[in-house]
Order: structure tokens, then sequence, then C-alpha cells
């Protein structure tokens, strides 16, 4: 195995029991142990972060090293618009989001799979961890872990990129001859722009999104570590060709669709149950109330709970591959 194992030991001394360590102890010591197999939960979401930093200082260099003659008007009070500044705010955490989301995928389709595949499960096993620890302990790094990592690596984003317009941007447009309200752009006109973003509502509103997406999806995440708990070989197909199968069966034998559209609901249905609707540039409302209130999100709950208990009765009797 190519993992350390330092700590990890130390379950497996003489007088070393189940019972001898609680189940908080075991669980942190079991997230560490997929952190260390699977250091693309990290890598990749701050390795997205790291190309659009690099994406927009090459624009921001071509700005400040070439020709400009522009002006930037105000609006009809003499302000800066700044309603929907916002916007690309949000925008800039979209990428590192949905590589965080396929991390997650991904990490669920290998992890009991992976376990039987490098025969690592027999060391695994020899430890005083339950298959009901190991098992809830994959289940939560899509949905904990990887939330917080890609939360994080987001925020790192947003603060390094409006970092560079705000040192940069008054250098860009001093050389422009950038006014606005007829004065010349300065570091007080930007901060007098940006303030009219509300940072601190959407950082806390993309916390709040990605674990919402995180339980709306936990029946996905717990169908995808059954799955590569129990095939063999090519878990992705086995994993899609069950769904994909009852749809096509419904539409041809009954010449309906409800099955694709409640997986549908199932991917993408979470924004009109956690947020408000949208209207303009207007920021949507948090609404925890009608995403706990709704039956959906409880049926699924449920359902992952099915999956992951099938996958722990899996485990228990599963040999190397």
């Amino acid at each position: 195995m190519s993992m350390s194992t330092t700590g990890l030991t130390d379950l497996k001394s003489e007088d070393a029991a189940p019972g001898a360590y609680s189940f908080a102890r075991l669980m942190a010591w079991c997230v560490r142990r997929e952190l260390w197999e699977n250091r693309s939960i990290v890598i990749a979401p701050f390795a997205i972060t790291g190309l659009m930093i690099f994406a927009i200082l090459i624009p921001v260099v071509k700005l400040a090293v070439g020709p400009l003659q522009f002006e930037l008007g105000a609006d009809a009070r003499g302000a800066f618009p700044t309603d929907g500044l916002w916007i690309p705010y949000a925008i800039i955490a979209a990428p590192v989001l949905a590589i965080g989301l396929l991390v997650a995928i991904a990490y669920c389709l290998n992890a009991l799979h992976g376990e039987g595949r490098d025969r690592s499960i027999l060391f695994w096993k020899s430890l005083p961890v339950s298959d009901f620890t190991t098992v809830m302990s994959k289940a939560g790094v899509p949905l904990v872990l990887v939330p917080l990592v890609s939360f994080a690596a987001a925020v790192v984003a947003q603060v390094v990129i409006f970092a560079i317009v705000l040192l940069v941007f008054p250098l860009v447009a001093a050389k422009a001859h950038l006014v606005w309200n007829g004065m010349p752009v300065d570091y007080r006109a930007m901060g007098r722009v940006w303030a009219g973003v509300p940072a601190g509502y959407l950082t806390l509103a993309m916390l709040y999104g990605l674990f919402a997406t995180a339980l709306w999806h936990a029946p996905i995440y717990a169908w995808l570590l059954l799955v590569g708990g129990w095939a063999r070989r090519l878990v992705f197909v086995w994993a899609v060709a069950p769904v994909a199968g009852l749809m096509i069966f419904e539409q041809i034998a009954f010449g309906t669709q409800r099955l694709e559209a409640l997986f549908e609901d199932r991917l993408l249905g979470i924004g009109p149950r956690a947020f408000s609707e949208m209207g303009g540039n207007e920021l949507p409302d948090l609404t925890p109330l009608r995403l706990l209130s709704d039956p959906g999100l409880w049926i699924g709950l449920v359902v992952a709970a099915l999956f992951l208990g099938a996958a722990v009765l899996l485990r228990r009797y599963r040999q190397p591959m």
C-alpha cells in the first residue's frame, strides 16, 4: 500500500479493542485515512483555483501594458451602478464548486471498489474499526469534507482575484483616463464601488448552498458507494446503466418520462428549494425552512440510509478482488 499508516497502527496494539475508542475518534482516523489515500479531494479544487487566478492575471497584465483610452460613466444619480456586482463575485466560485461535485462523484465510485482492488481491505479489516464506521466515514467525505474543501478553495479564489482587481485596476484606470462621475478612478472610488457587493452574505449563502446540495445529492452518493463496493469492474457503467435502463423501459412501455423527471430533479432541483426565486439582479434569499419541510429531502435521506446500510453489509462479507 502506498499510503502512510502512522497512528492507525496504534489501534492494533495488543490491548486495543473495538470498544476502547470512541466513535468520534475512530471516525476522525478514518476520515484522515481517506485524505491520505485520496489527495485529489484537496488538490483538485485548489488546482482549479490556481488556474483561475492565472487566467485572470493574463488579461490584467494585457490591460496594464497595452494602450487604453475609454471612459466609464455614472448613472443618472451620479453613482456607479452596483446592483449586479454580486453576480461576477458568485460566478468566480462556480468552476471550483463544479470540480468539487465531480471529485465527490469520482470518490464515491472508487471508495469501496478500491479497497478490494488493491487488497487493502485485508489491512483495514484487521483494525478495530467496524464496517459501519468505515462506510460512514466514506459517506462523510462527499457530504461534509468535499463541501468544506470546495468552500475554502472558492473563498481563496474570490479573495485573491478581487485583491488583484483592487490593486491593479486603479493603475489601469489612470493609464486609460478612466473617469467616474467626472473624477479619475482611484482606490476610494473602487472602495465605494465594491461596497455594493455583499461579500459576507454571499459567502454564507455559498456555504449554505454547498451543504444543502450535498444533502439533496445524498442518495446519489450512497448509490455510487454501494455500486462501487459491489461491482468488480466497469463501476461507472454499473452505476448508470440501471438508471438509464429504467428510464428507457418506462418511456417505451408507458410513454411517460416520470423517472427522467425524478432523476433530473434529484440532480438539479436544489435551487428552488434552498433559495428564493431571483428577479433581475436581486440577490436570492436563503430558504432553509422550505428545504427542511420538503418531503423530497427526507425521502432522499431515507433512501441514502438504505443504500449505506446495504454497503455496510456488503463490505462485511467483501473479499479482495
